[in-house]
């Protein structure tokens, strides 16, 4: 899909393989044709671009919401663990808006298998990581005193 570029004196504001959209500049309506050149004018909010506002990729790829350094799958986790509606979660988390809170599961259901892969990924390293770390010596004492 190409968005905002300048044909003529129209601007295609959308386009993919079945259709096309155009619209005179400064005009409140396009002209749209599909794949089989039946043209129809429409209103340009039909074709309005969205984004996840509040979510960004971070470095590492990760999406986060944007200046509250939290990753979107810590606010899944949360509401899984605990099973809290999002209003709950505000109150819990309010460094957080709800229009946040919302972006983030938003953008988890749309990406549901990428982010749940990497919440597996995430948590097998978590036992990896168990497994090769030796016990400290001080679990082995609470463990005798709470026997005795």
């Amino acid at each position: 899909m190409s968005i905002g570029i300048k044909r003529n004196d129209w601007l295609v504001v959308a386009q993919t393989r079945a259709e096309t959209r155009l619209t005179p500049s400064g005009f409140g309506w396009m002209l749209c044709s599909n794949e089989l050149g039946h043209f129809s004018w429409r209103s340009p909010m039909s074709v309005a671009a969205t984004t996840y506002e509040h979510i960004a990729l971070d470095d590492a790829g990760t999406p986060v919401i944007e200046g509250a350094n939290t990753k979107v799958i810590e606010i899944v986790l949360h509401t899984r663990a605990s099973g809290i509606s999002p209003e709950q979660l505000h109150l819990e988390l309010p460094h957080l808006s709800l229009g946040q809170i919302y972006s983030a599961l938003a953008y988890y259901w749309d990406h549901k298998a990428e982010l749940d892969a990497d919440m597996d990924r995430r948590l097998e390293r978590v036992e990896q990581l168990r497994r090769e770390t030796p016990e400290p010596p001080v679990v082995e004492r609470l463990r005798q005193l709470r026997s005795s």
